[in-house]
Order: structure tokens, then sequence, then C-alpha cells
């Protein structure tokens, strides 16, 4: 190639090394997912493992008893305080909830947000609380 301005010429020289570096942080950025996912025995297109809140980890690793229906994960003053105010004031009775909709998701979710004013975030770590206490205790 001719080029007429050498300014030209580095200017088209730095485009592509700035394009080829784009290309290298693609690149790589790629490479650590898909490690990740390797090292993490997900399949290329899964889910990461999802993490877990201290408040989880604590209420799916000991007993039931007589817990307030606050210790569940997901579910934080305003939400207890409604289930309260419905008469759920044991994690234990809203463990019965989750057994009596036969441990369907969408039912329990749903009675969360409707008894609880739970949102999305909320409705799905309660679930996910309940359903692995179970998995562990049941």
């Amino acid at each position: 190639l001719f080029f007429s301005n050498p300014l030209s010429h580095k200017q088209i020289q730095t485009d592509n090394r700035q394009q080829t570096d784009r290309k290298l942080d693609k690149l790589t950025t790629s490479f650590e997912l898909n490690l990740f996912f390797v090292m993490s025995g997900n399949q290329k297109g899964s889910n990461p493992p999802p993490t877990t809140s201290q408040k989880h980890r604590n209420f799916v690793s000991e007993p039931m008893g007589k817990r307030s229906v606050r210790d569940v994960p997901g579910i934080g003053a305003a939400q207890g305080r409604r289930l309260e105010e419905s008469s759920v004031a044991r994690a234990d009775q809203l463990l019965g909830q989750y057994l009596v909709n036969g441990r369907d998701q969408g039912q329990f979710k749903n009675y969360l947000k409707e008894t609880a004013g739970a949102n999305t975030k909320h409705q799905r770590d309660a679930y996910n609380g309940i359903k692995e206490w179970t998995e562990n205790n049941m």
C-alpha cells in the first residue's frame, strides 16, 4: 500500500491495533468464561452455580424448631410483619404452606407475593431456602 500522508498510515496502524486489542479482549473473556464453566462442571450456556447468602446457609443447616418466619431467606422485616399478620409467625408454619401447596414453586411464590408482598427475588430466595431445608431434613 502506498500512503501519501505518514500520519494517516500511523492512524491506520493505531486503529488496527485497537481493533485487534478489542478482539483479543473478547476472546480472552470468552475463554475465561468457558474455563469457569468447565472447572465448575457446567456445560457451556448453562447457568453458573447459584450463590447463597449467609442467611440462606444458616437457615438450611439448622433445625427448624420454633424459628421466626423472618429467619427464612428472602423474608425481611416487611414481609415477616405481613406474614405474622396472616398468622404465619414461625418458619415451620411457612414450611407447612410450602408442603400444603405440594412443594409447587409457582403456588408457593404466588402465596408469598399475595400474602407478604414479596418481590420476585424475595420469592425465589424463600422458595430456594425452604426447598433446600426440606431436601436436607425430610
